[in-house]
């Protein structure tokens, strides 16, 4: 997924760094200024947790758990040990 160039990112990140420069200026009044800094926040972390970046170490992280897993069935079964899944 190419989220640089999406429509919505470019309007996400105008309406933070318009939220920031508000706030700094002091041209919103308080209640408002809470509100759009929580936006603006929570449209950064939906970001962050899209990025490339924190996928792949999902991924890894989930890789890990589920080696982990295997080898505590197969401890428990008794069997051998299933050659590693392939991953991509």
């Amino acid at each position: 997924m190419n989220s640089d160039h999406s429509f919505a990112n470019w309007i996400g990140n105008v309406f933070g760094v318009g939220t920031l420069a508000a706030t700094w200026a002091g041209w919103m009044p308080t209640v408002a200024t809470i509100l759009a800094s929580t936006v603006a926040l929570i449209w950064y972390m939906i970001q962050i947790h899209e990025s490339e970046t924190v996928r792949r170490y999902l991924a890894s992280r989930r890789a890990r758990k589920v080696a982990k897993l295997r080898a505590k069935l197969i401890l428990l079964e008794g069997t051998p040990p299933l050659p590693p899944a392939p991953t991509s």
